[in-house]
C-alpha cells in the first residue's frame, strides 16, 4: 500500500518535509572523537569471520547517514542509533511484518500507539507490536534512541532516500527527498504511512 504523506498528520511533518527551514531546528551533529575519525564510519557486519568471540561497536564506529532530519548510525545486525532534532516527528504508520523495540538514550519522545499516548524518557524501552498504528514526536531537547528491527530492514538505509553523512550538504539534500518516495521506500520494508483515521489493511502486500 504505497501512500503519499501529504495530509497524513494534519500538519506539515518535520519528517520528510521538503523545503524545511533547517535553520529553525537545532540539528544533531555527527559524533566526534577517535571512534568517528572517518566521518561517515563503516558498515558493521556482526556475522563476519573473527567476531564470533564478541565485538564492541563504539559510538561513531558504524556508518553514518542522514534520513530526512535524523542522523542514523548503523550499529549492525538490525540495530540503529538515531538522533532526532527538537520538534522532529514521525507520522502515524504501521509495521506489517515485525514488532519493533526502541530504547530511549537521551531526550524524550511522545508516542501515540493505537489510542494510547505514552511518554518515553532516558532509560525507557518502547515495544511496538506489528499492525498497531503509532506515531512519535520529540520535544524541545530532541532525542537519541536505539531502534532494533529485522535484519532485512538493514537495506532501508542503502536506499536513495538516505544520504551519507560525510557528503557536502548531506542533511539538506536528505530533507529535500520527495515525500512520495519516502513513503514508497518504507512500504518496501513493510512500513505503511496512514491517514489520521485510517486503519491498517490486514495482510497487505509490500509495494513493488
Amino acid at each position: 500500500m504505497c501512500r503519499h504523506l501529504a495530509g497524513v498528520t494534519g500538519r506539515q511533518p518535520v519528517f520528510g518535509a521538503a523545503g524545511l527551514d533547517i535553520a529553525a531546528h537545532d540539528s544533531p551533529q555527527a559524533p566526534t572523537g577517535s571512534g568517528a575519525s572517518a566521518a561517515v564510519g563503516k558498515d558493521v557486519d556482526l556475522t563476519a569471520p573473527g567476531v564470533s568471540g564478541g565485538l564492541v561497536v563504539e559510538r561513531g564506529d558504524g556508518k553514518l547517514v542522514w534520513a530526512t532530519d535524523m542522523l542514523v548510525e548503523r550499529k549492525g545486525h538490525g540495530v540503529f542509533e538515531l538522533e532526532s532534532p527538537p520538534g522532529s516527528e514521525i507520522p502515524r504508520h504501521v509495521h506489517r511484518l515485525d514488532d519493533e523495540l526502541r530504547y530511549q538514550i537521551e531526550g524524550a519522545a511522545t508516542y501515540v500507539v493505537g489510542s494510547e499516548t505514552l511518554e518515553a524518557r532516558p532509560g525507557s524501552l518502547i515495544y511496538l507490536p506489528k499492525q498497531v498504528p503509532h506515531a512519535l514526536a520529540f520535544g524541545s531537547p530532541g532525542g537519541r534512541w536505539l531502534w532494533t528491527s529485522r535484519i532485512e530492514n538493514e537495506g532501508l538505509f542503502d536506499e536513495p532516500i538516505v544520504i551519507a553523512a560525510g557528503e557536502p550538504d548531506a542533511q539538506r539534500r536528505a530533507l529535500e527527498v520527495p515525500e512520495e518516495l519516502i513513503a514508497a521506500t518504507f512500504a518496501k520494508y513493510g512500513m505503511d504511512f496512514l491517514a489520521p483515521d485510517e486503519e491498517p489493511a490486514q495482510g497487505a502486500p509490500p509495494c513493488d
